[in-house]
Formats: C-alpha cells, sequence, structure tokens
C-alpha cells in the first residue's frame, strides 16, 4: 500500500520562471501525528513543493538545479486538509549559480515566501 502525501496537479515552465499546482488531500500523510484534532501541514512540506516544482523545471530544461541554499522564509498562514497550494519560482539564472524568489499562495492568499540560491549544471 502505497502512502499519499500531496497530489501533483500541474507545471508550467517560461525560461526564467516556472509554477507549480498540488493537492494536499486529506489523508496525506503529512497529517499523520500533526496535530491530532487540528490537522496542519508542516512547513517541510510546503517546502518539499517549492523543492518538487523546482525539479520540474529542472527536467524541463534539460539541466540539473541543487538548491544551495533557502532564506529569508516566511510562513503566512497555515495549510489544513483538503487544500490547493500554488508555487511560483522567479530565478535570475547565471553560469553556475542561480537566485531566485519563491511565493506560495492556497486560496489566493499567501501563505510562503522565501529566496534561493542554487548551483547550475548541464546534464551530458
Amino acid at each position: 500500500m502505497s502512502e499519499t502525501w500531496i497530489i501533483p496537479e500541474k507545471f508550467v515552465h517560461s525560461e526564467n520562471s516556472t509554477d507549480g499546482s498540488f493537492f494536499v488531500p486529506g489523508n496525506s500523510s503529512w497529517f499523520s501525528g500533526h496535530f491530532p484534532n487540528m490537522p496542519i501541514l508542516p512547513a517541510i512540506g510546503m517546502l518539499g513543493m517549492v523543492y518538487d516544482t523546482l525539479s520540474e523545471y529542472s527536467a524541463h530544461h534539460g539541466i540539473r538545479l541543487t538548491i544551495r541554499e533557502m532564506k529569508r522564509i516566511r510562513f503566512r498562514q497555515i495549510l489544513r486538509p483538503e487544500s490547493h497550494f500554488n508555487v511560483s519560482i522567479s530565478l535570475k539564472t547565471g553560469d553556475e549559480v542561480s537566485q531566485g524568489t519563491f511565493h506560495c499562495t492556497s486560496g489566493g492568499i499567501k501563505v510562503c515566501d522565501g529566496m534561493l540560491v542554487v548551483k547550475v549544471e548541464s546534464i551530458s
């Protein structure tokens, strides 16, 4: 039996940005014990969706992006079961290191945001 964590719904990529849409089902393993009678998605689950969106962008562009740093992260709202979650990432590309920002929303409300520093490598 496989566990359900999140359900990716859609990814849209451009040259220097990417957007990912996810659904967090009520039976997600993220909610197991976090917290009884008042389940919320842990912050690491939100950052995991940022990572997944960046990974899809990497695959789409045929490059490898390794997150070196996530900073100035602000969590503004909690995310409950049965929520839709959207991730938008903007990158300023460089030869070996790229910097960017991300912001995440649910129902049009900002949930979290922050900055990324990633290492850029070509896949040969």
